[in-house]
């Protein structure tokens, strides 16, 4: 029984370490930057003004993805650890 109480605390220490870990990521020419968390997934996003083209919103769409997907990449390293 003991042994199956260690094992749930040790459980529960590596969900609460994972959780604070946040993974970065820097797309389209380091114009958008993306913190995201395990927990709660996107923290914060930040657009450079020269990101933001109204003649190419397609281009910072595509950049939003992109950074998403790689903060995701990031955070499963981070999880790996």
């Amino acid at each position: 029984m003991k042994a199956s109480t260690d094992d749930a605390a040790e459980m529960a220490k590596l969900q609460e370490e994972s959780e604070q870990k946040t993974a970065e990521a820097t797309v389209g020419a380091e114009r958008l930057q993306l913190w995201q968390t395990e927990k709660t997934n996107c923290v914060s996003l930040v657009i450079k003004k020269e990101a933001v083209d109204p003649e190419d919103v397609e281009m910072l769409r595509t950049c939003c993805i992109s950074g998403k997907r790689s903060t995701e990449k990031v955070q499963a390293s981070l999880l790996q650890k």
